[in-house]
């Protein structure tokens, strides 16, 4: 096959793809705001054959952590103008 590449080793289309997205990071390298990691304990290592209310707390726990991250995520992107609100 015959592969074209830029003086830099980077095929067309590859350097075209790289050129857009590098077209849509907003100006002065923005970036978001730290997001701190879940730390809920994974609720699929204490579930039993049956569910009771401490394993159900434990996956209601993850599931919140979880959408607290998520939105702090979607939050911090916004603010950096990296995702539309």
């Amino acid at each position: 096959m015959d592969y074209k590449f830029d003086e830099r080793g980077i095929p067309p289309k590859i350097r075209e793809a790289l050129e857009q997205l590098s077209e849509s990071i907003p100006e002065g390298g923005t970036k978001a705001a730290k997001v701190n990691p879940v730390s809920a304990a994974d609720a699929s290592a204490s579930i039993g054959a049956e569910y009771n209310q401490a394993e159900v707390q434990a996956i209601a726990t993850l599931a919140n952590a979880n959408k607290a991250a998520i939105n702090a995520l979607i939050s911090a992107l916004t603010t950096a103008g990296l995702m539309e609100a």
